[in-house]
């Protein structure tokens, strides 16, 4: 069974968090860009992966505005998990620190949306930490990514 992949990425880390996933699920995976995207590709696949930067603790407006789009009972039929990136605290001022602690990273808010709306949890939120609001990703986070999308292939 196929998994749709939706992106959404602003300055290429969680584009290339997407492309990396779509690889190690190879034929199982089909890879879409957030502007790509249309209600039809969703009703179509059972299994969903969203990967979206955080601002200020959650998705994209972008990735919000198109899941909000659609139908709380398109969610009743699927099995997603969500995947965000975002600035570590480490390193950080003492008040991004505090409002990293506070609003969180958005993979875990965006899974919960729809889970609210009967969707069903096919893998835990996983959080990939960027090096700055540009990027790129740290050391060692698509190794991180990839156990995650080993644990994930076993739910397929």
């Amino acid at each position: 069974m196929s998994t749709l992949i939706i992106f959404d990425s602003l300055f290429g880390s969680t584009a290339l968090a997407a492309r990396t996933l779509a690889k190690i699920l190879l034929s199982e995976a089909i890879l879409k860009k957030i502007d790509d995207v249309n209600s039809e590709d969703v009703y179509n696949n059972q299994n969903l992966v969203l990967l979206t930067p955080t601002h200020a603790g959650r998705a994209s407006v972008k990735m919000q505005n198109f899941i909000k789009s659609l139908p709380s009972a398109v969610w009743r039929e699927k099995s997603v998990a969500v995947l965000s990136t975002g600035i570590p605290p480490i390193g950080q001022s003492l008040w991004l620190r505090l409002v990293i602690k506070i609003l969180g990273y958005a993979a875990a808010p965006t899974l919960a949306f729809m889970v609210k709306r009967g969707a069903k949890i096919m893998a835990p939120p996983l959080n990939l930490m960027v090096a700055g609001k540009q990027g790129p990703l740290l050391e060692g986070e698509l190794n991180q990514l990839e156990t995650w999308a080993d644990n994930f292939k076993n739910n397929i």
